[in-house]
């Protein structure tokens, strides 16, 4: 689960916080370092005492198959988790980051070609190396 994580929500109830932004330079050193960081803003609000945003970095969630998977499931799949983003909120406030943009800049993966296809469908840009 993403944020806002019940660790950093119960500190901040019971003490004033402040959270410190990376750099960019900061965040550039570490997917360098861990391919798999993807750079992410903290909203303001989302916790006690946070009134502007704070850029980070995280570990984005990601759906892996394998790549022997029927091409019209990956679609399926893709294609629901994406046109019913609404519910997974409706759980977690950590899938307002259920975008597409974010995938394309965040995924540390290739996609799958099923996944691809309902990508391109929608008209997504795709970048070279989220394709097999």
């Amino acid at each position: 689960m993403g944020p806002p994580t019940s660790s950093i929500l119960n500190l901040a109830a019971t003490r004033d916080i402040r959270l410190i932004g990376f750099s960019d330079e900061e965040i550039e050193n570490a997917r360098e370092a861990e391919p798999v960081f993807a750079a992410y803003e903290l909203r303001a609000g989302m916790y006690d005492g946070m009134d502007e945003a704070v850029q980070t970095i995280s570990i984005p969630n990601v759906l892996v198959v394998n790549s022997d998977m029927d091409e019209d499931l990956a679609y399926e799949l893709t294609k629901l988790l994406f046109e019913r983003t609404d519910d997974l909120i409706a759980v977690h406030p950590a899938a307002n980051d259920t975008t597409v943009e974010f995938t394309m800049e965040s995924t540390p993966v290739p996609l799958h070609p099923g996944a691809i296809r309902y990508f391109e469908e929608i008209e997504a840009d795709i970048p070279d190396d989220l394709r097999p």
